[in-house]
This record gives C-alpha cells, sequence and structure tokens, in this order.
C-alpha cells in the first residue's frame, strides 16, 4: 500500500495515524510505503519523530513516484495486490476510508 502525502496538509495529518493502524493490523500481509511528495529530509523526519509514525517513510523530493501514480491531490492510497497489479486508488480523506481500505485489504487476502 502506497500513501502519497505531505507535513502541511491537513487530511494527511489525520490519515496518516489511520494507515499506521492498518499496517499494524495487517503487518503479516501488508507493507505500506509512506511516500512524502517534494520536502526536505529534515523536514519530514522531524515531523515523524513528532507524530511517532512506525510506518516506512519515503522521500519523492521532485514528485516523480507521485506523477507516476496520478498523485494530483493528498492524501491518496493506493493499495497494490500481491501481483503488482493496483486495486483501488483513495483520493482524499472522508468518513469512511478507514473502514473502505480495510475492506479492500480482506478482501484481497482472501485471493
Amino acid at each position: 500500500m502506497l500513501d502519497f502525502w505531505a507535513t502541511w496538509c491537513g487530511p494527511c495529518q489525520i490519515s496518516m495515524p489511520i494507515m499506521d493502524r492498518l499496517q499494524k493490523e495487517f503487518s503479516s500481509d501488508v507493507v505500506l510505503l509512506a511516500i512524502n511528495v517534494m520536502e526536505p529530509e529534515e523536514t519530514v523526519r522531524e515531523y515523524v519523530s513528532r507524530q511517532n509514525l512506525r510506518s516506512k517513510v519515503l522521500l519523492d523530493l521532485e514528485g516523480n513516484v507521485g506523477e507516476e501514480y496520478g498523485s494530483d491531490a493528498i492524501p491518496m492510497q493506493v493499495i497494490i495486490d500481491r501481483h503488482g497489479v493496483v486495486q483501488r486508488v483513495n483520493v482524499g480523506l472522508g468518513p469512511r476510508m478507514e473502514a473502505s481500505l480495510r475492506e479492500e485489504i480482506n478482501r484481497l487476502r482472501t485471493n
């Protein structure tokens, strides 16, 4: 699962702990890569430390990875199955985001 985000993004500040929870809940089945979009390493490091996030954080300094996945808005989550096929893209933050992602993960676990 990919999660595109930035420290300045208000919805990202809410979705990051949700993604962290899902990673912990499905730790044997899901790898979460939290991809920060175009921010300096030190800014990201301080934010991750302050928020006590446990996800693997990658830096997309030039925005190339986000561009490849069509990330025009953040937060954006991309669920990729074990065969490397994108199964779902979720853009933004909604009240059912966590439940919806959980349902999709469970669906993929049984396939």
